[in-house]
């Protein structure tokens, strides 16, 4: 174990001079109507009492506007590639729901996102067509952001779905979304996915034949004052289980507590979960809520500090002839950000696992957390 952390540290030390050259170059082709991004993270993960582990993330995005580029109106390009290496601190916590959210089953390079978008309707709509990150328009929540267990992300009940789990980190699929302003502050969205997940950098590559089905979901929300949203979602064939479709429905609402003027404290609560049948997921439904501090530090305004909670439910068809399973298993996390500069932010954090796996004999445990974020 020494010797994988002691890679993972070599490899993010040399990192940063490149990281540092391909932000001058980004900068250069941003003038040319392209945009580059790079972004590393780097996790220390302490599971109890056992050695520090370390596992990273590395992110470069390049986008175009084929407007500036060609001449095509109203059209835009999206390359994402991703690099995971380092330790699964999950193995040593053993949840169902995860603790760490660049902790990937393996570790490829991967061409994690590539795809084309046309607006249309005087840019009131615009569909979105390639390899696609479902995650990152549909089942999210601004504030849940911030905190670093997985369950923040997607819930576990969708989360889980899927032969290699639905288009989200770390293997996104072939898709087709199409979104809709039909009034100010509200959006529609649907999207039709390949149900087995699969890319460049994963064994077998990118599934081509959609023999296990497709993912079909759809999404409203609403933003004002308090943010409401509300998806469905089923599949098409068998998705992860054999012979069991699945289908579910989740939401959201989010709204500012109080504060925000002229700088100072503001404090952003949010609720949401999800329900599924129990057919091609381990779970049932689960549940995410949380409060977030905005500025808690005078003279620090980039700080953030979260206190969140996640339940995943597990079903009937997991539970069935154990009786060592209980019915959920509960995650809390507190944890706080900040930005030491323009580039470099820090996020220590405490998760608290009861019941991990929903294990009844097991009463839970502590995990520490410190991430290191680069962004360029």
């Amino acid at each position: 174990m020494g010797g994988r952390i002691r890679g993972a540290a070599r490899f993010s030390l040399g990192l940063i001079p490149a990281l540092l050259l391909t932000g001058h170059a980004g900068e250069t082709r941003a003038q040319a109507h392209l945009s580059t991004g790079v972004t590393y993270k780097l996790d220390t993960v302490v599971v109890e009492e056992g050695r520090p582990l370390l596992l990273d993330n590395l992110d470069l995005t390049i986008d175009a506007a084929l407007e500036g580029l060609f001449g095509w109106r109203g059209a835009t390009a999206h390359v994402h590639v991703l690099n995971n290496s380092g330790a699964q601190p999950n193995l040593s916590a053993k949840t169902l729901q995860g603790i760490d959210n660049i902790e990937p089953p393996t570790h490829h390079v991967r061409l994690y996102e590539a795809w084309l978008e046309q607006a249309f309707a005087g840019d009131s709509a615009s569909v979105r067509a390639g390899l696609y990150d479902l995650n990152s328009e549909f089942y999210v929540s601004g504030p849940a952001g911030l905190f670093l267990n997985p369950s923040f992300g997607i819930g576990p009940e969708l989360a889980a779905t899927g032969s290699g789990g639905p288009s989200i980190f770390p293997s996104t699929a072939l898709a087709i979304r199409l979104k809709i302003q039909p009034a100010p502050k509200m959006t529609v969205m649907a999207a039709v996915l390949n149900a087995k997940a699969g890319t460049l950098g994963d064994p077998g590559g990118i599934d081509t034949t959609f023999d296990e089905g497709a993912l079909i979901i759809g999404e409203v929300r609403r933003e004002s004052r308090v943010n409401l949203n509300l998806g469905l979602w089923r599949y098409t064939g068998p998705g992860a289980l054999a012979g069991r479709s699945s289908q579910g429905v989740y939401g959201g609402i989010e709204a500012r507590l109080w504060g925000g003027g002229e700088g100072g404290p503001a404090a952003i609560g949010f609720v949401r979960g999800g329900v599924s049948d129990g057919g091609a997921t381990p779970f049932e439904g689960g549940w995410q809520a949380g409060l977030v501090i905005e500025r808690p530090l005078a003279g620090r305004p980039n700080s953030r500090l979260g206190l969140g909670v996640a339940q995943a439910r597990i079903s009937d068809n997991d539970r069935a002839g154990r009786a060592d399973i209980g019915s959920s298993e509960t995650i809390w996390e507190l944890t706080y950000s900040d930005s030491l500069g323009e580039r470099l932010t820090l996020q220590p954090g405490l998760q608290w696992v009861n019941r991990p796996g929903g294990n009844r004999a097991e009463q839970g445990g502590a995990v520490a957390m410190l991430r290191m974020q680069v962004a360029l």
